[in-house]
């Protein structure tokens, strides 16, 4: 089968440029696509259920909403800030960091603090924000 194709050197440029901008911003569209792992909202879903945590099985026993109405003077901040409850199921706990199997995002490596079977996690997204706090308005007190 023969075809009468013909590449002109536009054609070239053009193609070749597409590429390079699509592998360009390819990383930045599937980032923008998955989920936020430390979002509170992908965490309570999963309450009762259980996630295997490297060597050992933990289930989710509650996610606690950290987060306070700002005092008079103090910085209003809507950040997450909230602490996953962790129960062992078999297995032992690691001392400092859990690497959690996140059914949507995949590996997910937490700070830990335990005592016995019981692990605690603690997400503060306090200052992950681009634009900075604003003062408690001090006048509607």
């Amino acid at each position: 089968m023969k075809g009468n194709y013909k590449l002109s050197r536009r054609t070239l440029l053009t193609g070749g440029t597409a590429a390079v901008v699509f592998a360009a911003a390819y990383p930045l569209v599937t980032q923008a696509s998955e989920p936020d792992v430390f979002a509170m909202s992908n965490w309570t879903p999963l309450v009762g259920q259980e996630l295997q945590a490297g060597p050992a099985v933990v289930v989710l026993e509650n996610v606690t909403d950290l987060r306070q109405d700002a005092r008079l003077g103090e910085l209003e901040d809507s950040a997450e800030r909230y602490r996953l409850a962790f129960g062992l199921v078999r297995g032992q706990l690691p001392t400092e960091s859990l690497e959690i199997s996140h059914p949507r995002s995949g590996a997910v490596q937490l700070f830990i603090t335990h005592s016995g079977a019981k692990a605690t996690a603690v997400i503060d997204r306090r200052g992950a924000n681009l634009t900075p706090p604003v003062a408690k308005d001090q006048t509607h007190e």
